[in-house]
């Protein structure tokens, strides 16, 4: 009798004890909640994150107010990142970042189930022939020393990713401004409207996909007016697939590589870049082109193409082309053109499988 009253109390125990496990971890949650919204904790979080971005790198961070609204939530307010001679890299009137903090803390994975930019300017600047890109520096600096393949750090995953109202800039000091046609060392775009999702930064890559962006360009050039694809950014190439660009005269659809040495040679663009394009029924406005090549500015035409486009602006080669333009001119075949932008320096290699050739279209 005795042991069964025992039994019995010792059951009785275990189930106080099951019961009190589970509401002694909902307190502690609700008062570690509780305790990351008072302010003075709040600011520690934010001084802490601000020493940790300048002990990586000599740029360093502004954070005018940071706002743990739930135990995965974070809003960022004015935030402001300065390279290393005090020139603005980024700000933003808030950021907006949802985190699996799970993820976080058990498999040590940084996962993002979502961020929101608000009215963010990104400036990337090259202020000399031996300095890369802004941007590029501060990656390198605050991902370290990685040269050591077991302290190689997870990818950070994005799954969705939304921009309001954004600004881009990007200014190669090393070269001198254009006056005419388009500059592509010293361009911007403004009113920037983005969304992309499965963003994925590791080691030197990045990518992700566009679902869809617009943007205004800030000298009324080359607008986008819509832009989504899949894309892929290494130290050495750039790869849009899927690609469907809308500018206000053209549309280019299927997919573009770009192939360099290294991110620094993007600003020698015409002798450093080669590229592959796959067009599949584009239309391309001449005043688009002649942003690019200013001496056919003359010219008033839009062309349907379709086709592989490769090599660099001086060597450029076409294969199993089709082109239509004007009343009633249609080109099949291969064509090579060597000399370019410089149209009127510009040697063409022909060879046609089938041509109808109108000579008002030209």
């Amino acid at each position: 009798m005795e042991v069964a009253e025992n039994k019995n109390n010792l059951k009785w125990k275990l189930k106080q004890v099951l019961l009190y496990v589970p509401v002694f971890i909902l307190i502690l949650f609700a008062l570690i909640v509780t305790i990351i919204q008072i302010p003075i904790v709040q600011t520690k979080i934010l001084n802490s994150l601000s020493k940790l971005v300048s002990s990586k790198t000599d740029y360093h961070i502004e954070i005018g107010h940071v706002n743990l609204s739930w135990y995965d939530n974070i809003l960022f307010e004015d935030l402001k990142i300065y390279d290393n001679q005090d020139s603005i890299l980024l700000t933003t009137h808030n950021i907006s970042a949802n985190i699996g903090l799970y993820n976080l803390v058990v498999n040590k994975k940084v996962i993002f189930d979502a961020i929101e930019l608000k009215k963010p300017t990104v400036h990337l600047i090259k202020k000399t022939d031996s300095t890369a890109i802004n941007i590029t520096e501060f990656l390198i600096q605050l991902k370290g020393d990685q040269t050591n393949k077991n302290n190689q750090s997870s990818p950070i995953i994005i799954k969705l990713i939304n921009i309001y109202d954004g600004i881009f800039t990007y200014n190669d000091l090393t070269k001198p401004l254009l006056e005419k046609g388009k500059d592509y060392s010293h361009f911007g775009y403004k009113s920037i409207f983005a969304t992309a999702s499965h963003f994925t930064q590791k080691a030197d890559s990045i990518d992700f996909d566009l679902i869809s962006m617009k943007g205004i360009d800030m000298r009324e050039q080359l607008n986008v007016k819509s832009l989504s694809g899949l894309f892929s950014y290494c130290n050495q190439s750039i790869t849009f697939s899927k690609l469907d660009l809308n500018t206000d005269n053209s549309q280019i659809r299927d997919s573009l590589r770009l192939n360099y040495s290294s991110s620094a040679a993007l600003s020698s663009f015409v002798d450093s870049v080669s590229f592959f394009v796959n067009l599949d029924s584009s239309f391309i406005s001449s005043d688009d082109i002649a942003l690019f090549a200013p001496s056919i500015d003359h010219i008033n035409q839009t062309y349907e193409l379709s086709g592989e486009i490769k090599g660099t602006v001086g060597d450029l080669r076409t294969k199993n082309i089709h082109l239509k333009f004007g009343k009633n001119t249609e080109i099949k075949g291969d064509l090579n053109f060597f000399g370019l932008p410089k149209i009127e320096e510009t040697f063409i290699d022909i060879n046609l499988g089938r041509a109808t050739l109108t000579p008002d279209d030209f």
